[in-house]
């Protein structure tokens, strides 16, 4: 167990270690057998998600407005934010790292630590960004508003949602960006035009997960899990019985992996199915990761981080 509710997600490096922050002010390295290798205490709560490098560097935002890169345990360096860091980072290929603040910036760090560049959101920043097949970064805001910004920190695009915007958008192959808001639509655009939108019952704080089959899933506060074609049809829906704040995770076989505000993790089939419910002690607004050696843990505001076979 951890000192403090768990909302951060797991991120799961490539020799199955788990990384995860926690409202104690800690971030954690854990074995896949679930023993603690190590603890990095910041100075004020973790609810940003981990993001790890391939030679186990592990990048997170905290509360306390700082970026920490972490290397063993240790602090390789620190990166000031100007305020709040609830947005988890996203590594690009070239390992440039884009993270946003509450200080209404995106900021695109270099691997060393060092400013590549900030560029302005003109509001707060608690998503994460995400890197069209271009390299242009998308990322929403609490202004109403998604942005796509040029790999030199230019806004070169921006969409209307007229709600804000709390999810991590999701880039589909031939460029279409897909994000839910707080009005409870599922928005798909297409070079800054709405391409579809599908209404759900109550407000989508769950980023869209697509399946190896093309499938978008994406989770509601009306309690049900959704699949949708990428043309923005209703494949099914699934009742879980509790808001879906977090983001599903997917096997390589298409089944589905999601928690609930009543702290229960669901797999489901991908037709929908409901197959497996386990109950932790708290909500679960963290979203699944799975291990390559099939394992799927999750973060609970129990204080805990669960491990499923």
């Amino acid at each position: 167990p951890t000192g403090g509710p768990v909302v951060s997600s797991p991120a799961i490096g490539v020799d199955g270690a788990i990384y995860v922050g926690s409202l104690d002010g800690a971030i954690y390295a854990i074995s896949p057998q679930g023993q603690q290798l190590w603890k990095f205490p910041t100075f004020s709560a973790v609810w940003a998600s981990p993001a790890v490098t391939q030679n186990g560097t592990v990048y997170v935002g905290s509360i306390d407005k700082n970026l920490y890169a972490i290397k063993d345990g240790q602090l390789a360096w620190s990166y000031q934010l100007g305020n709040c860091g609830f947005s988890s980072p996203l590594i690009a290929p070239d390992g440039m790292i884009y993270v946003g603040s509450n200080d209404r910036k995106l900021h695109a760090i270099r691997p060393d630590g060092k400013a590549a560049w900030s560029a302005n959101t003109g509001a707060p920043v608690d998503s994460s960004a995400a890197m069209g097949p271009t390299g242009e970064i998308y990322v929403g805001n609490s202004a109403r508003a998604v942005l796509a910004i040029s790999q030199q920190g230019q806004v070169i695009g921006r969409f209307e949602s007229g709600v804000p915007v709390h999810t991590t958008p999701t880039i589909l192959a031939d460029g279409t960006v897909v994000f839910g808001a707080d009005d409870g639509v599922v928005y798909a655009v297409h070079a800054g035009r709405l391409r579809w939108k599908v209404q759900t019952g109550s407000a989508v704080k769950s980023s869209v997960t697509v399946t190896p089959q093309g499938t978008l899933i994406v989770g509601s506060d009306d309690q049900h899990l959704y699949a949708l074609s990428a043309a923005g049809a209703v494949l099914w829906k699934q009742r879980l019985g509790a808001p879906v704040r977090g983001s599903a995770a997917v096997s390589l076989e298409g089944n589905l992996f999601v928690g609930t505000e009543d702290g229960t993790l669901y797999g489901l089939g991908p037709d929908g199915r409901i197959v497996s419910a386990h109950k932790t002690g708290g909500a679960l607004t963290s979203s699944p990761a799975i291990g390559p050696d099939g394992m799927v843990v999750v973060g609970s505001q129990d204080g805990k981080v669960w491990g499923f076979w």
